[in-house]
């Protein structure tokens, strides 16, 4: 009976051993757990303080960018002055504990070779973004952007509209260079349109008219970088994509390999160099004395070294040089004037005329290049400059107008020099062109004949909201019958205003005008800084070069 008592108390204890050493494990784990709970909590409440830095210093980098794109936009080019002005947002209890955005290296010209406008050349202005953000529980990110403020000149481009861009042509029209809008494209055809070159937009795609939403047939084929045609199907309006940015992405970036990008590719408006509160077309028009730093720096007329201003009856003509003193040129019948020369149909007035007689003028008569005329605008009556004999240009040459600029006859193709005509208006009149054949209301048209014009157009268009406006494929002006002639283009075509005088709206065939074969291509020599026509305005962007973030806990 002892040797039983004996058993049992120490079973007992042995339970009571156990239980103590599954109560302490027990306990051991449940620290444990609690321990790992914290440390859980504090992990996570670490990554949403570190998220939360992160996002605030992103947000410091999009400031910079954003206020790096309006110092372009509004004068081209920045200094440390002026980055310096940049400040970061404002976020409560987060603060910046570094935001800076300096110039990292001196400006230089250089062929861009990434992102959506590769191979084209800019004026390059490196810029290094250092975003340093603090925030609650002493949670930090720091981020590091190093970027180029890109001065594109225009003319680079082979189309550039500032607004939506539409075309629709009637025949089979290829164009052979790079197309921009600021805003949206419209395409659509009943026969068959081929883009050779990137597409860029600003805003989104459509297959039809804008005023009417009319529908076409043909085909729209846009060449991949293996140069090979893909069919475009759909837009930015078909069901699979209409508010589904990255399945368009996906679908265009397959089928056209880059090639096409909207706004959706994060594409945004290119802007010029002049302050937001400045038009356009202020480019073109008289400088008065007046003017401000930011006209001046614009204006063509207070940049060319060939000054010509004409009363609205051509009873007074003035040729001057920069300063205002008189100018004479080496061959003074170079310039003449012709009061009702012929009646515009589409303006639906007779037509006053400046001629410039481009075989007169020689390089010391150009200065600089750029040649400003104006006749005085009565709005009774369509004014016009009108160039004549222009096979061969003394030198590099830009023609610029507030009124209405016709190009008569073959252009720039003996001994090639960089050319472009600004205007509020340009018309193309082919070698087969009289004057005195178009004199009259309701006439016939004159028959065309096959011109080739080497010339960067940069103009107004027409409102396209209540009727067609004609297109890029009626960008250049016609005003003759071009059926089964061709009107070939090498240059730039470039659209930043609706025309103040010439505003006409457009209309087809009958009186007006019949359409050439179209051979238009952008003119490669303008890829070289040392080709382009004087004067040439600039767009500008901010391209993301490198990227780097550090997190500090």
């Amino acid at each position: 009976m002892e040797f039983l008592g004996k058993k049992v108390r120490s079973e007992r204890g042995v339970a009571l051993i156990t239980m103590m050493l599954l109560l302490s494990a027990l306990t051991i784990l449940a620290v444990g757990a609690v321990m790992v709970s914290s440390i859980d909590t504090q992990l996570a409440s670490n990554y949403y303080q570190n998220s939360r830095a992160f996002y605030v210093a992103e947000a410091g980098v999009e400031k910079a960018l954003s206020d790096i794109q309006s110092l372009l936009d509004g004068q081209g080019t920045v200094t440390d002055a002026d980055l310096a002005t940049i400040l970061p947002p404002d976020f409560d209890n987060f603060s910046f504990e570094q935001f800076s955005i300096v110039r990292s290296a001196t400006s230089f010209v250089d062929t861009i070779s990434t992102g959506p406008y590769m191979g084209m050349v800019s004026l390059n202005q490196p810029i290094d973004i250092t975003s340093k953000v603090v925030g609650p529980g002493n949670s930090r990110y720091h981020i590091l952007v190093s970027v180029e403020g890109l001065q594109i000149p225009i003319f680079q481009f082979g189309v550039f509209y500032d607004d939506s861009l539409e075309i629709h042509p009637g025949a089979t029209m290829d164009f052979v260079g790079r197309v921009h809008t600021n805003s949206s494209l419209f395409l659509g055809t009943n026969s068959t349109n081929r883009f050779h070159k990137m597409i860029t937009m600003a805003g989104d795609l459509y297959r039809f008219r804008i005023w009417n939403h009319e529908t076409f047939t043909g085909s729209i084929l846009i060449s991949d970088p293996d140069s090979v045609f893909v069919a475009l199907t759909y837009d930015s309006e078909t069901p699979a994509y209409a508010g589904n940015d990255a399945a368009w992405v996906t679908r265009t970036n397959t089928d056209f390999g880059g090639r096409l990008r909207t706004r959706a590719h994060n594409i945004v408006p290119l802007g010029l160099p002049i302050p937001g509160s400045i038009e356009p077309i202020e480019i073109i028009r008289r400088r008065d004395a007046g003017d401000g730093v930011a006209l001046k720096l614009e204006r063509l007329d207070w940049q060319a070294d060939t000054r010509i201003y004409a009363s609205a009856d051509l009873s007074s003509v003035s040729i001057m040089n920069n300063a205002g003193a008189a100018k004479v040129f080496s061959d003074p019948t170079a310039l003449a004037t012709s009061y009702d020369a012929f009646y515009d149909d589409r303006e639906n007035q007779w037509t006053d005329l400046l001629i410039l007689d481009v075989s007169k003028l020689t390089a010391g008569d150009l200065g600089n290049g750029i040649i400003y005329v104006s006749i005085t605008e009565d709005g009774t009556r369509q004014k016009g400059i009108k160039l004549i004999n222009g096979t061969t240009l003394p030198a590099p040459m830009t023609v610029a107008s507030d009124n209405a600029i016709y190009v008569k006859g073959t252009y720039n193709t003996t001994s090639w020099q960089p050319s472009a005509v600004m205007a509020d208006a340009v018309y193309l009149l082919s070698n087969n062109w009289t004057d005195a054949a178009n004199h009259f209301t309701n006439n016939s048209l004159i028959n065309a004949s096959t011109t080739t014009y080497y010339v960067a157009i940069l103009s107004g268009d027409t409102q396209n909201t209540s009727i067609y406006n004609g297109g890029l494929e009626n960008f250049p002006r016609f005003a003759e019958n071009w059926s089964g002639q061709t009107a070939r283009i090498v240059g730039s075509f470039i659209n930043l205003w609706q025309s103040d005088n010439s505003n006409g709206d457009w209309y087809y065939g009958s009186r007006y005008y019949t359409a050439p074969a179209r051979d238009w291509w952008f003119d490669v020599s303008f890829l070289d800084f040392n080709k382009l026509p004087p004067g040439t305005p600039s767009v500008g962007t901010v391209l993301r070069i490198a990227f780097r973030q550090e997190f500090f806990e």
